[in-house]
C-alpha cells in the first residue's frame, strides 16, 4: 500500500519547486533590460546582430569579425550592438561612407530604417 502522507509531501514539494522556478523566471525577465529579452538575447556577447524585421524578428545577420557586412534590406528592421570594450558599429551608405555609429557595450534599435544602410562594420 501507498503511504499517503509521503505522497502528499512529495506533491507539495514538487508544487513548491514549480512555483519557485516560475517566480525566479519572472524576476529574471523583469530585471533584464528590454533589449535583452526574447529574441534579442540570442545576440551573443561581443556580437552585432542585424534583423530584417522590427523588434528583432525576421532574418538575422550575426556579425563578429571586424569587416564590412552587406545589408540587403531596404525597409524597416532592427539591430543589437552587443559588442564589448571600445568597439563601434559603423553604418555605411551605398558609397561606403560612415553615416552613423553605435558604441559598445550595449545599444539597440527596435525600429531601424535600413533603406539608407548598405554596409555595417562592427569593430
Amino acid at each position: 500500500m501507498f503511504n499517503t502522507s509521503k505522497v502528499k509531501r512529495a506533491g507539495l514539494a514538487l508544487a513548491g519547486t514549480v512555483l519557485a522556478l516560475a517566480a525566479t523566471a519572472g524576476t529574471a525577465a523583469a530585471a533584464a533590460p528590454a533589449g535583452e529579452v526574447g529574441a534579442a538575447a540570442a545576440c551573443g556577447r561581443g556580437h552585432f546582430c542585424a534583423y530584417s524585421g522590427i523588434n528583432f524578428t525576421g532574418q538575422v545577420i550575426d556579425m563578429y569579425k571586424c569587416r564590412d557586412q552587406r545589408i540587403y534590406w531596404g525597409s524597416r528592421g532592427s539591430w543589437i550592438n552587443n559588442q564589448t570594450g571600445g568597439a563601434r558599429a559603423q553604418f555605411k551608405d551605398n558609397a561606403g561612407i560612415v553615416r552613423w555609429t553605435s558604441d559598445a557595450p550595449y545599444a539597440d534599435d527596435r525600429d531601424a530604417d535600413w533603406s539608407w544602410v548598405h554596409w555595417v562594420r562592427p569593430c
